[in-house]
């Protein structure tokens, strides 16, 4: 690696000054070629987070990977939801709650494993687990995702409950974020049903 500072690679580009940096993607070395990153002479790659208009790049994301909106070879995509938004993942730790009223649990929450799934007709995320399937539409195009999922309350002495995953994809096997069921509505307040602190819960694929 050399530094792009006004050397001698410098030069071969003409008018620089010795000591002054190029700029992200002047050429620095013609062959093999090389383009200047953050002062850097190195290999134009696709996955380098510069979009290389003389590779014939299109986009750069920083990685190399389809299904992002940017191919494996940074080139554009359509708007396509990541593929790993399917599957079981094991969740870390297992998930119980139950409340209700004098003694009797009205609400029980177990979840073992989350189930995600895609629709295209609606486009929505899916993700079971929880005592009502968990919804955000239209689906995430990254590896972000918040999905809701509401049980009404019965009119207004009724009381909703309302379940809610957040997180984030590490890889294709494994996210993390937080899981939070919360109650609202004047039946609530005949229980000991209260809105929960988020749960902090991770997923790794089944």
């Amino acid at each position: 690696m050399n530094v792009c500072d006004g050397s001698e690679l410098c030069d071969a580009v003409g008018g620089c000054r010795e000591g002054v940096a190029l700029p992200n993607g002047a050429v620095c070395v013609n062959n093999p070629r090389a383009i200047c990153l953050s002062a850097v002479c190195g290999q134009s790659r696709c996955g380098d987070r510069y979009v290389d208009g003389g590779r014939m790049e299109q986009c750069d994301d920083g990685n190399v990977i389809n299904g992002d909106g940017c191919n494996s070879t940074c080139q554009t995509e359509g708007v396509v939801v990541p593929p790993y938004y399917t599957g079981r993942f094991d969740a870390l730790p297992d998930v119980n709650y139950a409340c209700g009223f004098d003694g009797l649990d009205i609400v029980t929450v177990n979840i073992a494993e989350f189930v995600f799934s895609l629709s295209m007709a609606p486009a929505e995320l899916r993700i079971g687990g929880a005592p009502q399937v968990m919804v955000q539409a239209p689906p995430p195009v990254d590896g972000n995702f918040v999905a809701v999922g509401v049980i009404p309350g019965m009119g207004g002495l009724g009381c909703t409950e309302t379940y809610t995953l957040a997180g984030s994809f590490s890889d294709a096997d494994h996210f993390c974020g937080t899981f939070t069921i919360g109650f609202n509505g004047g039946g609530c307040g005949f229980t000991d049903c209260v809105s929960q602190a988020p749960i902090m819960v991770c997923g790794t694929r089944l």
